[in-house]
């Protein structure tokens, strides 16, 4: 456990290829051991090239605009894991495994390899009914956290019945800004004829439409 925090420390500082041994020197006398760690720092190291693997519907834009490691930038591992827990957080994968790779004949350069595991991230509901106010009912929504690849939320409701006519959808871009301001866009339509549930002879429209802004106060609010 020490060796790992030895190189992870190392590994903030750009050593991403820092090796590190433990050397034990039992004292019999007293029947404690002393523990010596040789720490051999090599060069730091920069990211050459970040790559992603294993996205197949997943937008490459959509991957990159939650990484904290740049190319170009010194290796840090502790941005590396701040950019693995970005990415987990997003809902979109079963996995995320980063990992360093030598550039051959560059010792102070590495590739950054994020490999990913996509998971379903969409749902669907229908269901059906009957009640003696409004007749039969109908109803469906569909529902996407990574529509097409593209990193937004889009979905669709539709509720249907011989007085009531229900239709909703919403519309979310977390980074509708470079810098993480969030866009969201929600509409709606409903239609209720009272006459078809026996009361007073009137309907009732109505339509909506709200637009709403996130901003980013730290790594995990807005």
């Amino acid at each position: 456990a020490e060796v790992s925090n030895i190189e992870r420390i190392m590994g903030n500082s750009g050593h991403t290829q820092a090796s590190v041994q433990d050397i034990p020197e039992f004292r019999p006398n007293d029947e404690k051991v002393d523990i010596t760690y040789l720490v051999t720092p090599n060069d730091q190291t920069y990211v050459r090239r970040i790559t992603f693997k294993g996205n197949l519907v997943t937008n490459d834009n959509v991957l990159r605009r939650s990484m904290v490691q740049m190319e170009g930038a010194l290796a840090d591992s502790s941005k590396v894991e701040r950019s693995r827990r970005r990415l987990s957080r997003l809902g979109y994968f079963a996995s995320v495994t980063p990992r360093f790779k030598p550039v051959p004949g560059s010792p102070d350069q590495v590739d950054l390899e994020v490999e990913i595991q996509e998971q379903a991230t969409g749902s669907f509901s229908a269901s059906v009914g009957y009640s003696q106010s409004s007749g039969a009912v109908f109803g469906f929504s569909l529902s996407q956290d990574n529509f097409l690849g593209s990193g937004n939320n889009v979905s669709v409701g539709v509720n249907k019945s011989d007085s009531v006519t229900q239709l909703n959808f919403s519309f979310f871009d977390p980074f509708y800004t470079v810098d993480g301001v969030s866009r969201s866009i929600n509409a709606g339509f409903s239609e209720t004829d009272f006459k078809e549930q026996g009361s007073t002879a009137y309907k009732i429209d109505q339509a909506r439409v709200g637009i709403g802004f996130g901003y980013p106060i730290g790594e995990n609010q807005r």
